[in-house]
């Protein structure tokens, strides 16, 4: 595990999966992610606590993209399946304010560069496939920004006017609506516990929100501290832990509970049939910002 840290932001980071255990504002000392009790629980990460994602965010149906992809999470292929990146050791470089990663597996080569700038934390992404083939990575922190088990205090604001629905089978099928008069009109901060009584028929599947917001920018807020996200792809996914299910414990030795905090995911929409496609000559470069203040 590495460190990194200015005069506002320290991060804690794993090898494995390039995975943030620690991200805290200096001046209150609060951890904003979640996080395991025990650093072993992070070899077998199940619900990708921290973690980077790749080479394919989200769940992907099996034979998409002519791809040989594996079945890791029932009938999904989830987050790249059992050799993605989240359960790879990277090699580590430590620059000044900030660290770069670096991994070739099954023919992909990751860079992946974390720096410090003020109150600002950024996640560059590099990736060249050996064969052209759609790459989505992404990042699965989940962010309570005042380290308790529920979210019901936060406010939460995301710059998209529809989101994507799912199929039965829990896949992006392709359906894009509009968030007007929805529990999905995030458009202007909403306070969670609010958002929470909200339904919806998806609900029945999902629990709760876990879509695809077409949507580059998210405004995270709670008391006074303030997180603003924003990816250079053109979707970010929202997951309110809805499935969290007391099923292990966080570095507070509390059981963590559904919506105790927000996974946010830039990425591009998975499972679609328009994915972009990469090479050696046209390699996959994105990256997400964190402004926390």
């Amino acid at each position: 595990m590495i460190s990194i840290k200015n005069e506002f932001i320290e991060l804690e980071i794993l090898r494995r999966g390039v995975t943030f255990k620690t991200f805290k504002l200096l001046k209150d000392n609060i951890n904003i992610i979640t996080a395991y009790e025990n650093l072993e629980d992070y070899k077998n990460n199940e619900v990708y606590l921290g973690a980077c994602i790749g080479p394919l965010a989200g769940r992907t149906a099996i034979g998409m993209y002519d791809l040989d992809l594996d079945q890791n999470d029932g009938i999904y292929h989830l987050h790249g399946g059992k050799n993605g990146i989240s359960n790879q050791i990277f090699d580590v470089e430590e620059v000044d304010d900030g660290a770069i990663f670096t991994l070739n597996s099954d023919g992909i080569d990751y860079t992946i560069t974390v720096s410090l700038m003020e109150h600002t934390m950024k996640i560059d992404f590099l990736v060249i496939p050996e064969n052209e083939r759609p790459i989505n990575m992404t990042n699965h922190m989940y962010f309570n920004l005042m380290g308790s088990n529920h979210i019901k205090d936060h406010r939460l604001k995301v710059e998209a006017s529809e989101i994507s629905l799912h199929n039965k089978d829990m896949f992006n099928d392709g359906t894009i609506i509009d968030v007007e008069d929805t529990v999905f009109d995030l458009q202007t901060l909403q306070s969670m516990t609010e958002v929470l009584k909200g339904t919806h028929p998806q609900f029945t599947m999902t629990r709760h929100i876990d879509h695809s917001f077409l949507g580059q920018d998210l405004v995270l807020e709670a008391g006074e501290k303030r997180l603003e996200v924003h990816g250079t792809m053109p979707a970010m996914h929202i997951y309110l832990a809805n499935f969290f299910d007391e099923s292990f414990k966080d570095e507070h030795g509390r059981l963590a509970g559904n919506n105790a905090s927000i996974a946010i995911e830039p990425q591009y929409i998975p499972n679609d049939s328009k994915m972009p496609v990469y090479s050696k000559e046209n390699p996959y470069e994105e990256s997400i910002t964190y402004t926390l203040k």
